[in-house]
């Protein structure tokens, strides 16, 4: 599946079910609870629907998502540190 500017409410779903597992595995990695990783994994995707525009095509859609998760993952630890 290939990102487009516009996107409409289908390709976002596609994209969801095309990645959701692997990028759920990816955050229980990180996290280490299934609870977490699963708010990681939505807050994922709603950063990459919010942020499609930005999305320049050099590295594949997996890629991108993965990435977004670790910065959300590294956000979450960091304000869990500083409460």
């Amino acid at each position: 599946m290939k990102l487009k500017e516009v996107m409409t409410s289908m390709d976002y779903e596609k994209l969801y079910k095309a990645y959701y597992l692997q990028v759920y595995s990816y955050t229980i990695s990180l996290a280490k609870n299934r609870e977490i990783a699963e708010e990681i994994t939505q807050n994922t995707f709603y950063k990459a629907v919010s942020t499609t525009s930005q999305f320049k095509g050099k590295s594949d859609e997996l890629t991108w998502l993965c990435s977004i998760a670790k910065k959300t993952f590294t956000m979450m630890k960091c304000e869990a540190v500083s409460e």
